[in-house]
């Protein structure tokens, strides 16, 4: 099962962005960013809207993987 740790990497991944510009975007340190993808951390509830908006990704396939849209909504 692929938790959302693995669902943040390849989002970031596919929209090129690197572990510092996610930070910078949020304003915090790449480290905050690396743990959620490492699933030792997770973000806030209240970032996960907007790092769904960020990735092009619904918030429901961020969540569960699951969703009726394409998962990455634009390239």
């Amino acid at each position: 099962m692929v938790g959302l740790g693995k669902r943040l990497l390849e989002a970031r991944k596919n929209m090129k962005y690197t572990q510092e510009d996610v930070a910078e975007h949020f304003g915090i340190n790449a480290q905050s960013v690396s743990k959620w993808e490492k699933e030792e951390n997770a973000p806030d509830i209240d970032k996960l809207a907007e790092l769904a908006e960020l990735y092009k990704v619904t918030l429901d396939w961020l969540l569960t993987g699951n969703s009726e849209l394409p998962i990455f909504l634009t390239r």
